[in-house]
C-alpha cells in the first residue's frame, strides 16, 4: 500500500474520465492527454483514454490525528492529504525559549516524513497494541483496501504488518455518509462501516516483535531486495475480522464508550450507533461487541432490567425458600448485568444530529471492588448497586446538534442534560489533554473538548459533572476565535495551548489558545502558521500575464469564507524561518575563519557607507570585526579563497587578507585613481574579475611570488560598449573530474594538501558571464589563457528577449550533469 517511487504520485488511469475533476478538487493541478483513435477499424481494438498526472501536490486535509509514530515520546501530528500521509513534528526552541530581538519564538512544525500511499486515504487510525513501544497506523483507502504500518526508528523505514481489503462481501449499497472507521478507547477492536446495514470488526492482538534471525551460510544467495522485503514485513497485529449487520441503514456517526475493566476482562465493547430512521429522525442506540463469542448484539435498557429482576425475584420466592430465592435471583441478575450491560439509547434527538462524543468514565474504583465481589451478591439491592461497576460512574455520551448538545447517560434513556445553543452545523471535534480538571470547592469535575462549525468557528465545551455520582450538572459552550473551516482539529500541547486546524476548503492553520482573550481582536486564537492550500479547485484557467508566453495557473480555490482566487506558477518554494529588518543593506556575504572549516563564521553586511560583520559564538549573533577588513566604506565583494585568504573588494581596492596570520597581504588598486570599481565577482581558486567605471572590464588571479608572497595579478582588460551591472564567474565542473595538474601547486600548504567537501572549490572558471546596463543581453567571455582564445574575448551573447536588463547572473551546474546559466531580470524574473 506504500509506494515510494517519484512518479507514482500521479494517477494513471484508463477510461475514467473523472479522474481530471477529482485530482483538480483535492488542490492538484492535472494535464489531461486524450489518446487519438488510429482508424476507425481499430476502434474496437483501441480505446481512447487520459494520461492524468499530478504537478501540484494535495494540499486540502481530510483527516489529521496526534501520536507518538516516528518515536515512544515524540509529538507527531500525521495529515493525510488525499494519497500522502505526511507526518510532522512539533519541535519546542532548544532550551524552552528563543528569543529574537527580545520576543520569544515560536516552536517549528517542520515535515519530518511523507509516505506516498497507492489510494486516496479515508480513514486513518493509531493505536499502540500491547508491547508496542510506538504507535501503528491503520488507514483504508476509497477502494477499501487497508494496511497497519509502523516507523523503526533505526532503520528509518516503515514497516507493513498487515493489509488487505475490506469488502470481501458484497452486501449492498455502500454507506450514505461515507465510510466510518473507529477504535475503541483500550485498543483492542477496530470497527469499521463501509455498508448500509452492516459493521465489520477486527480485533487487535497483542505485538510480539520477531527474533533477530539467525544467518546461514545457504542464505548467502538471497538478494538484497529480498532481505530488504523480509525486513520490511511486519508481525501481524490485526486478528481476524467478522461481520454484523444491523438493523440501522443510514448510520450518521459512530463512537466506542468507554468501559470498565470488568467489561474488557470478559471482550465485551459498548457501541453507540447514530442513525436516522425512514421517516427522517435522528436516534441513539447502543450495542453490545463480544469479541469473543464474535457477536454483536443490543443493549438492554434500565427500565427493562429491572422489570425483569422483580419478575424473577417473584417468580422464585413463590417455589423456594427466601434465601434460595435471593441467591438464584442474584445470580440470574449477576448473569444478566454482565452479559448485557446497559448504554445510552434515545428516540427524536435534534434534527440535525452528526456527531456523537463518548464521556470518559470519571473512576474505577467502583469497577475494582465489585470484581473483588463479583459472587457474593446477597440482594437485589447489592447487584442495582454493582451496576456502576458494570457501565462505571459517568460516562455516556454527548450529542451535538444543530440547535441543541445533548447528554445521554448509560444507564438512562432521558436526556440527563441539554444545551440549547444557536443554529449551527458543526464538523469535528477534538478532546484536551488532561480531561479532568477538579474543583475541590464545588465537588465538580470538567472534561473540554474543542468544536469546529461550518462558518470557521472555534468552541471549547466544558462538562462539569459531579466527582462522586458522575451526573452531569452542567454545559457551558464558548466561541474561541475563527480559523479556517475545519476538516480535523488536533490540540497538540496543554501548557503552551499549540493546536493543527486542518481545512478541505482553506489554509490549515497552526493556532495557539491563550486562557485571556484579546482585546483587539476579541478573540483567544492567534495564527502562527498558515500552510497553503489550492483546494478544492472550482475553476481555473490559463492567463499570460506579462504576454511573454509563460502562462500562469489562474484557480477558483476554497469553498465559503475561505474562497478565493489564486496564481500558480512554477517555481521554487522558499519557507521563511526567520525575517529581520535592516535598513539600507545592499549586500550580504558569509564567510568562514579559515578556508579549510566545515562551517560559516562570520556574516558581512554592506551599507552605502560602511561595513559590517556579524559573527556566531554560542548560537548567537553579535558585531565584530576582521583585521584587515575595511569597515568605512561599502564592500563589493567578499569570499573565501584558497589556499586560506579572505578577499574584499570595494570601490577602490581589493583587499586580501591572511587567515593564518590574521593580516592584510596585499592590496591591489586601479592604476588610475579617477576609476572606481562598480562590481565584481570570483570563486575560491583564487580568481577575480572585477568592473571600472566606463565599462573596463579587469581579470585577476591570486599568484605566488618568488619571495612566496601571494598578490593579484593582472591577466587580462576589456573594454565593453556599456556599464557593467553583474558579473559571475562560478566554476562549471562535475563532482567526478580532479583538479587540473597545472593548479596543483595552490593546494599545497607547508607540504600537506588541503582537504575540501567539492571540487568545485579548487577548480578555475574558463568563462566569465557579464550583464550590462541598457543592453537586453548577456555576454559569455573566455578566461582560458593560451589555448583556442585570448581572455575576455566574446564567446556568446544571449539575447534575452524583452526590454528589461540583467541585474544578478550565476553559473551553476545542478544534479552533476546539467550545466546552468540563471538570470535575474530587474522586474523579479528569474530564467534559465
Amino acid at each position: 500500500c506504500i509506494n515510494g517511487s517519484h512518479g507514482s504520485s500521479g494517477d494513471h488511469r484508463r477510461n475514467e474520465p473523472m479522474a481530471s475533476i477529482n485530482a483538480a478538487s483535492d488542490g492538484n493541478n492535472a494535464t489531461c492527454i486524450t489518446t487519438p483513435l488510429a482508424s476507425k477499424d481499430n476502434q474496437r481494438k483501441l480505446e481512447a483514454g487520459h494520461y492524468v498526472v499530478t504537478s501540484h501536490r494535495a494540499s486540502s486535509v481530510s483527516a489529521a490525528l496526534r501520536c507518538s509514530f516516528l518515536g515512544p515520546e515524540t509529538t507527531d501530528v500525521l495529515i493525510v492529504k488525499a494519497c500522502r500521509l505526511e507526518i510532522r513534528q512539533l519541535i519546542s526552541p532548544e532550551g524552552g525559549k528563543l528569543e529574537v530581538d527580545g520576543e520569544e519564538a515560536e516552536p517549528s512544525f517542520p515535515v519530518v516524513l511523507d509516505l506516498p500511499i497507492r489510494g486516496r486515504i479515508s480513514n486513518l487510525l493509531a493505536f499502540r497494541p500491547r508491547g508496542a513501544s510506538t504507535d501503528f497506523l491503520f488507514f483504508s483507502t476509497e477502494r477499501h483496501k487497508y494496511a497497519v504500518i509502523s516507523y523503526d526508528s533505526l532503520s528509518k523505514t516503515t514497516i507493513t504488518h498487515d493489509r488487505g481489503i475490506l469488502d470481501d462481501v458484497s452486501v449492498g449499497r455502500e454507506a450514505e455518509c461515507g465510510p466510518l472507521a473507529i477504535i475503541d478507547p483500550e485498543m483492542n477492536c477496530i470497527a469499521i462501516h463501509l455498508y448500509d446495514g452492516m459493521v465489520k470488526f477486527i480485533p487487535i492482538l497483542p505485538y510480539r516483535p520477531k527474533a533477530a534471525p539467525i544467518k546461514h551460510h545457504l542464505q548467502s544467495n538471497i538478494s538484497k531486495q529480498q532481505q530488504q522485503q523480509q525486513q520490511q514485513q511486519g508481525v501481524a497485529v490485526l486478528g481476524d475480522a467478522f461481520n454484523a449487520t444491523i438493523d440501522q441503514q443510514t448510520l450518521l456517526s459512530m463512537e466506542f464508550l468507554y468501559d470498565t475493566p470488568i467489561l474488557i476482562s470478559k471482550g465485551l465493547l459498548r457501541l453507540t450507533l447514530l442513525f436516522q430512521d425512514s421517516r427522517g429522525f435522528q436516534q441513539l442506540i447502543t450495542y453490545v461487541v463480544d469479541l469473543k463469542s464474535r457477536v454483536l448484539r443490543p443493549c438492554h435498557s434500565s427500565k427493562g432490567t429491572s422489570s425483569v429482576a422483580k419478575g424473577a425475584a417473584n417468580a422464585t420466592a413463590s417455589t423456594s425458600s427466601t434465601f434460595s430465592a435471593t441467591a438464584a435471583t442474584s445470580t440470574s441478575l449477576q448473569h444478566q448485568h454482565q452479559l448485557n450491560p446497559s448504554g445510552p439509547r434515545k428516540t427524536r434527538i435534534d434534527a440535525g444530529s452528526c456527531l456523537i462524543i463518548p464521556l470518559p468514565l470519571l473512576t474505577l474504583q467502583h469497577a475494582a471492588s465489585a470484581a473483588t465481589s463479583a459472587y457474593n451478591f446477597n440482594s437485589v439491592a447489592a447487584m442495582e448497586e454493582s451496576t456502576n461497576s458494570i457501565n462505571g460512574i459517568g460516562g455516556g455520551v454527548l450529542v451535538v446538534g444543530q440547535m441543541q448538545i445533548t447528554h445521554v447517560s448509560n444507564t438512562s434513556g432521558s436526556a440527563a442534560k441539554v444545551l440549547p445553543i444557536e443554529p449551527t452545523i458543526f464538523l469535528c471535534f477534538c478532546s484536551m489533554p488532561l480531561p479532568f480538571s477538579y474543583s475541590s470547592s464545588t465537588g465538580t469535575c470538567s472534561t473540554r473538548f474543542l468544536l469546529g462549525d461550518d462558518r470557521g468557528y472555534l468552541f471549547v465545551l466544558d462538562v462539569s459533572r459531579d466527582e462522586r455520582t458522575g451526573i452531569v450538572t452542567g454545559l457551558h459552550i464558548e466561541t474561541l476565535g475563527v480559523t479556517s473551516i475545519p476538516s480535523s482539529i488536533v490540540y497538540m500541547e496543554s501548557d503552551s495551548g499549540l493546536a493543527f486546524v486542518g481545512s478541505r476548503f482553506g489554509d490549515s492553520l497552526l493556532i495557539r489558545l491563550h486562557p485571556v482573550r484579546d482585546n483587539e481582536t476579541n478573540s483567544h486564537v492567534e495564527i502562527i502558521e498558515e500552510f497553503t492550500n489550492l483546494g478544492p479547485i472550482v475553476d481555473f484557467d490559463l492567463v499570460d500575464f506579462d504576454g511573454k508566453g509563460q502562462c500562469q495557473v489562474v484557480t477558483c480555490s476554497g469553498a465559503g469564507k475561505d474562497g478565493s482566487i489564486r496564481v500558480v506558477r512554477n517555481g521554487i518554494g522558499i519557507n521563511e524561518k526567520a525575517e529581520v529588518e535592516i535598513p539600507g543593506l545592499r549586500g550580504i556575504w558569509n564567510l568562514r575563519a579559515s578556508f579549510h572549516d566545515e562551517f560559516d563564521k562570520y556574516l558581512v553586511q554592506s551599507f552605502i557607507n560602511e561595513t559590517r560583520i556579524l559573527a556566531i559564538t554560542d548560537d548567537e549573533m553579535e558585531e565584530t570585526s576582521i583585521d584587515g577588513f575595511i569597515s568605512e566604506t561599502a564592500t563589493l565583494y567578499a569570499a573565501n579563497i584558497m589556499p586560506n585568504f579572505i578577499v574584499q573588494v570595494t570601490e577602490s581596492k581589493v583587499v586580501l587578507v591572511d587567515c593564518d596570520n590574521v593580516c592584510v597581504a596585499s592590496i591591489w588598486m586601479p592604476s588610475e585613481n579617477t576609476s572606481r570599481i562598480t562590481v565584481a565577482s570570483g570563486n575560491s581558486s583564487g580568481q577575480l574579475v572585477i568592473a571600472l567605471r566606463g565599462g573596463v572590464l579587469v581579470y585577476l588571479t591570486l599568484e605566488k611570488s618568488e619571495s612566496g608572497q601571494f598578490h593579484f595579478a593582472i591577466q587580462a582588460t576589456t573594454k565593453l560598449d556599456q556599464e557593467v551591472s553583474c558579473i559571475n564567474l562560478n566554476p562549471l565542473v562535475d563532482d567526478d573530474k580532479p583538479l587540473p595538474k597545472q593548479y596543483s601547486n595552490m593546494m599545497d600548504i607547508d607540504g600537506t594538501n588541503t582537504n575540501s567537501s567539492s571540487t568545485a572549490s579548487y577548480s578555475r572558471s574558463k568563462i566569465v558571464v557579464v550583464g550590462l546596463w541598457n543592453d537586453f543581453s548577456v555576454r559569455v567571455l573566455g578566461l582560458d589563457e593560451g589555448s583556442f582564445t585570448s581572455s575576455l574575448s566574446e564567446l556568446l551573447r544571449l539575447d534575452l528577449g524583452g526590454d528589461t536588463q540583467a541585474r544578478s547572473l550565476m553559473l551553476a551546474t545542478l544534479e552533476g550533469t546539467q550545466r546552468m546559466l540563471l538570470v535575474g531580470l530587474g522586474d523579479g524574473q528569474l530564467i534559465s
